[in-house]
């Protein structure tokens, strides 16, 4: 049996039985996911397979570029009209193309000013721009997009990437926008309709109009909307953000102290939608009485373009330059048959300093607490991420890309490369999203769903095989079978362990108010 402890909405704990003494056992709380020696090795080595092969697809993107690519140079055409006319004004200076985004009304061009500036040279997130550029961030962002990945190497797929997911994370807060707090109920819900409405005309009718196929006033905003109804029907559902699933927390930031060492913040968790962050419980203030440490927190976020690479408490990796997502401790210890194929030599090879993502957050929902018990890494849940670089893939293309495996499996797979190089995301929280996505099916957030059941790991070796140059898949199917084998001794160590999840019922309890 499997309790599910709930305070109102919110996941609180999950709870197994135990078949021995028929004791509760706490496997998953805000604190994290509890797991066994065995299962540990086994994510270790999962962590490593994925590092390989998203380093092996980066290097030698083959189809994967090509698709990103198509993209890319969309979005290069967008950015160049929102930098040649986003700015216009009426002759009663109000602006030509607004939007109002977080209840403030701004130009079309001072939103996406603000939401590129975190590719910067002063932030933390990978494929940003680099120190030594001398360009503007928009004149470099345009290049590097307009550039073919043949011509580039690692980074520049990182770039490319990066720049669609904030081009759809902003698409999606637009028409997503937070509910105010001011005025009855009605009259809050008839500014929200309002913002979604003067937001989809200005998206429609100017920033993707002629570009993607969006012709006529009219018509832009019809195929804008049916895009938009289609994805968030399917893809960004829902039930996608169920904090059952989805729950989890920012580990509490750290800054400075007086005598040179650092202090955990007595942070305050907020919903990180309030602040245009996507989904979870993060930290943007603390508690009252304290103004200096809030002062040292706002210049540790630099704007937030610093939100991942902050001190943070019990941050599992404490080396910042270092790619992916393994720890000290097992960077320490990496078995041979990793060592053979240059695991450890290729990640040196590609350092940057940069915000790692698993150092951010902790995930204890049913999805991340699944994974575990399947074997296969979390670290942030379900992407959202994922969606935002899929939508704006949709809206670049200018037509639904629903079952089409083309498109959609090249770039999944570059979308899982991206995330597990930054440390965002795992294989399991990216690939299914997508997956599910080529096959004109919703995705549901749950590693117990029939096409979910089928291994991971063999299904992205399918998948490059497909869509990867033979020699990025010939190293992927390396790495897998390394991993395969590490299993197969973990098993023969520990023969009670088990990688299936059990069809057993699952009980709601709330525990408060």
């Amino acid at each position: 049996m499997i309790t599910i402890n709930k305070v109102g909405n919110q996941l609180h704990s999950i709870s197994v039985e135990s078949l021995s003494n028929g004791q509760d056992t706490t496997i998953s709380s805000a604190k994290g996911i509890s797991i066994d020696e065995a299962k540990s090795k086994i994510l270790t080595s999962a962590r490593m397979f994925e590092a390989g092969s998203s380093i092996n697809i980066l290097n030698k993107p083959g189809n994967v570029g090509i698709v990103i690519d198509d993209k890319s140079k969309k979005l290069a055409e967008v950015l160049e009209k929102l930098e040649k006319h986003g700015g216009e004004k009426l002759d009663n200076g109000e602006y030509k193309y607004k939007v109002i985004f977080n209840n403030s009304v701004i130009s079309i061009k001072e939103l996406f000013d603000k939401q590129f500036g975190q590719m910067s040279q002063d932030s933390d997130q990978i494929g940003r721009q680099p120190l030594n550029s001398k360009e503007s961030i928009n004149k470099w962002l345009v290049a590097q997009l307009k550039s073919a990945t043949g011509d580039l190497n690692h980074s520049g797929m990182l770039t490319k990437i990066k720049a669609l997911s904030v081009f759809g994370t902003t698409v999606w807060q637009l028409m997503n926008p937070p509910e105010g707090n001011n005025g009855s109920v009605s009259q809050r819900a008839k500014q929200y309709s309002m913002s979604v409405e003067l937001n989809k005309a200005t998206l429609a009718e100017f920033v993707l109009s002629d570009i993607c196929s969006f012709s006529s006033a009219t018509r832009g905003k019809e195929t804008f909307s049916h895009l938009f109804s289609e994805f968030s029907a399917k893809t960004r559902t829902k039930t996608f953000d169920d904090p059952l699933t989805r729950a989890r927390s920012e580990r509490m930031p750290m800054v400075e102290n007086d005598r040179g060492g650092y202090e955990v913040v007595n942070g305050e968790y907020e919903d990180a939608n309030t602040y245009g962050l996507g989904f979870g419980q993060v930290i943007q203030k603390v508690h009252e009485g304290n103004p200096q440490q809030q002062l040292k927190l706002d210049a540790a976020l630099n704007g937030n373009k610093n939100i991942n690479g902050i001190k943070r408490e019990n941050a599992p990796i404490q080396d910042l330059n270092r790619p992916y997502m393994m720890s000290e401790d097992e960077m320490k210890s990496i078995p041979n048959s990793y060592q053979s194929l240059g695991l450890d030599k290729e990640i040196k090879k590609h350092s940057l300093n940069h915000g790692t993502g698993i150092n951010r957050w902790q995930p204890f929902g049913m999805y991340a607490a699944d994974s575990a018990s399947r074997g296969v890494p979390f670290a942030g849940a379900q992407s959202g991420g994922t969606c935002d670089i899929l939508l704006a893939s949709t809206l670049l293309s200018g037509k639904s890309l629903y079952s089409n495996e083309n498109d959609v499996i090249p770039l999944t797979i570059g979308i899982a490369a991206f995330m597990n190089y930054g440390g965002y995301h795992t294989f399991n929280e990216v690939i299914p999203i997508g997956e599910a996505m080529s096959k004109n099916k919703p995705f549901v957030p749950s590693n117990r769903t029939e096409s979910n059941r089928a291994d991971l790991y063999e299904r992205v070796q399918g998948h490059a095989k497909k869509f990867l140059p033979p020699q990025t898949e010939q190293g992927i199917t390396k790495y897998h079978l390394a991993h395969s084998d590490i299993v197969a001794e973990v098993k023969r160590q520990h023969p009670s362990v088990s990688l299936e999840l059990t069809n057993e019922d699952i009980l709601f309890n709330k525990v408060g108010s």
